[in-house]
């Protein structure tokens, strides 16, 4: 897990806006319902928001999702170069080397012969791997 000062801004942002959203809309007699509420909506807003942003700034994902080669369900990851919009990483447990696309395109990368992935949504908390050949661009 890579948590940062920006990613703690992001989160803190998004539950401000969620409080901001439901306080009107809550009924004031229960604090446990309200704050249920606020906290399932910024839950929400994180998700649907955050995976935009990251893109959007070019920040690396909080989360990455199990390793596709082992599955080890421990997401240990050791970041062997990064720099936008591929990020190497190798898994801590199977010692496997993967490139990682984070903008989104899928064109070739004639230079590379290891494994290549994209992230899925949510992208910057955990998502799904999408393999993507190396060297070849997809149809």
């Amino acid at each position: 897990m890579r948590f940062s000062l920006i990613d703690l801004l992001i989160a803190i942002a998004f539950m401000t806006t969620a409080i901001g959203l439901t306080k009107p809309l809550v009924p004031v007699g229960n604090p446990r319902i309200s704050f249920t509420i606020e906290i399932t909506t910024g839950t929400f807003l994180y998700l649907l928001g955050s995976s935009w942003l990251y893109r959007r700034f070019h920040l690396f994902p909080l989360l990455l999702p199990r390793c596709p080669v082992c599955r080890d369900k421990h997401r240990d990851f050791v970041t062997l170069s990064r720099s936008w919009p591929t990020e190497t990483i190798q898994c801590a447990m199977c010692q496997a080397q993967i490139e990682l696309r984070l903008d989104g395109t899928r064109g070739p990368n004639p230079a590379s012969n290891m494994p290549r992935f994209e992230l899925l949504w949510p992208y910057s908390f955990g998502g799904r791997w999408r393999r993507l050949e190396p060297g070849v661009a997809p149809e």
